[in-house]
């Protein structure tokens, strides 16, 4: 009866071991971050159609396409925080979260003031409304910059621990 015992739990003790310790394969990692990216790709092409609509100067255009990016972002926010931890862990989604959250934060924030700015009649449109536009868009640039770096290099670091490649957009790459 002992020795039942003994073996039983060496093969649990076996089995938990062997469970506990398995790498997820690389098929897995990559559905993971197709997933993830998937969400962030979304947010941005959302975002790059909103911006689109700023060299219109058309009130209407400008704050719809800003809500529909609101919208997206806010979609996609869901889905990510949704996402559990990968392998015990989350750098990869805490960075995609703070990704949306970027944008939800601009585009409760700089994105409104800069559409009110471009709808202002050229009447009113002065040095001074122009000066505030370029502040905005520096305050959107370094926020975005900052938090992309972060992303990418999670992204980069999740595919290099999981030995799969990155696939770069280059169609807006200028040389």
């Amino acid at each position: 009866m002992k020795q039942k015992i003994t073996f039983f739990a060496l093969i649990s003790m076996l089995v938990l071991v062997f469970a506990c310790n398995t790498k997820p394969t690389t098929d897995e990692a990559l559905a993971y971050h197709d997933k993830i990216i998937h969400e962030q790709g979304a947010i941005q092409d959302s975002f790059n159609a909103f911006e689109e609509t700023l060299l219109t100067y058309v009130p209407e255009e400008m704050e719809a396409a800003l809500a529909d990016a609101l919208a997206q972002t806010e979609k996609s926010l869901k889905i990510l925080k949704e996402c559990e931890e990968f392998d015990k862990k989350t750098e990869l989604r805490d960075a995609a979260i703070d990704f949306a959250e970027m944008y939800k934060d601009l585009a409760e924030n700089e994105y409104v003031a800069l559409v009110a700015n471009y709808s202002l009649p050229d009447s009113l449109y002065s040095e001074e409304v122009e000066e505030n536009c370029n502040l905005l868009l520096t305050s959107i640039d370094e926020k975005y910059t900052k938090v992309f770096d972060k992303m990418a290099k999670a992204q980069q670091d999740f595919a290099d621990a999981y030995g799969f490649e990155i696939n770069k957009k280059t169609e807006d790459i200028e040389e």
